[in-house]
């Protein structure tokens, strides 16, 4: 398997790097979307990625494409999915989250066979929460030791996340 990441910063270094056979800039989406057997969306919702897999992206994709959606509903284009599943250019949609959640029990993606529902729970693994805790602990060892510099993971207002 090659797996390409698509980045708004290529250069940037990242600790998971190495998991890629190839970092693209943001530019290119439509070509790497066009090149790949499965695509999965990861990006937090901010203004910069709402509606980011639009009605042209998943044109872009290879017909009978899998997909799936663990980043946030508002990033994808649903009307598009729903089309795309429909017709069975898109093979499969796996969805760990709707732009409307719960997902409403009368949204047809419900009625798919070729659409698979998770209740937002993809990063719900074994240790997560023990990891939230220690980081916020030490965060808050750090804002009262007026060490600012020193937290981590913390929110960037210009990039929302």
């Amino acid at each position: 398997m090659t797996t390409v990441a698509i980045a708004r910063d290529t250069g940037k270094a990242r600790a998971h790097d190495g998991r890629f056979d190839e970092i693209r800039p943001r530019r290119d989406l439509h070509a790497v979307l066009a090149g790949a057997d499965a695509v999965v969306v990861t990006v937090p919702h901010t203004p910069e990625t709402e509606g980011m897999i639009d009605r042209a992206a998943f044109a872009a994709m290879k017909p009978g494409v899998a997909f799936v959606n663990i980043a946030r509903g508002q990033v994808i284009d649903e009307a598009a999915l729903l089309d795309g599943l429909k017709s069975g250019r898109i093979g499969f949609a796996a969805l760990d989250v709707a732009a409307t959640e719960p997902l409403p029990s009368e949204s047809p993606f419900w009625d798919l066979p070729n659409v698979l529902i998770s209740p937002h729970s993809a990063s719900t693994v074994v240790g997560e929460n023990a990891k939230i805790v220690e980081i916020f602990c030490g965060n808050l060892r750090c804002w009262l030791d007026g060490r600012l510099g020193e937290m981590r993971n913390v929110l960037d207002k210009e990039r929302m996340y």
